[in-house]
């Protein structure tokens, strides 16, 4: 019986982490991006090979860079982890009505935090040489 159990991995150290979250942002576009799919509009998708190969990329800098080796699926499982609880300890850090410890954000959670933030920040801005047509701001 004692045979039939796995081995468990060790825990994730913070820098390897932090490692590990970095190199996912930089491929992030890739990574989440969408398939690629057949008929109008498929070149402006992603190759599920395409996806591989950013994975295998990701793997390669977080593995030469550890101690511990670690396969594309462990590292698709951690960061859906990472997600999912840096998204819901900001989400109920922000509904607290002062009261209490609020819920720790480790550095690779601030990590993505940041990037998402960055990410959704849409900015529009007029063009500085442009010309208003049709409306008045002043007094006449």
């Amino acid at each position: 019986m004692a045979s039939d159990k796995r081995e468990r991995q060790p825990n994730w150290a913070p820098r390897e982490e932090i490692l590990f979250v970095t190199a996912y942002i930089e491929r992030a576009d890739i990574i989440d991006g969408e398939f690629s799919g057949c008929g109008v509009g498929s070149s402006r998708g992603i190759s599920h090979a395409t996806k591989e190969e950013a994975w295998d990329a990701l793997r390669e800098i977080v593995n030469s860079n550890s101690a511990n080796l670690r396969t594309i699926e462990q590292f698709k499982k951690k960061i859906a982890q990472i997600k999912c609880l840096a998204l819901r300890k900001n989400r109920k850090n922000h509904t607290e009505t002062g009261g209490g410890k609020g819920f720790i954000i480790t550095d690779a959670e601030q990590l993505y935090l940041d990037f998402l933030k960055n990410r959704n920040s849409t900015t529009l801005s007029g063009i500085n040489t442009g010309t208003d047509i049709g409306f008045s701001t002043e007094s006449e």
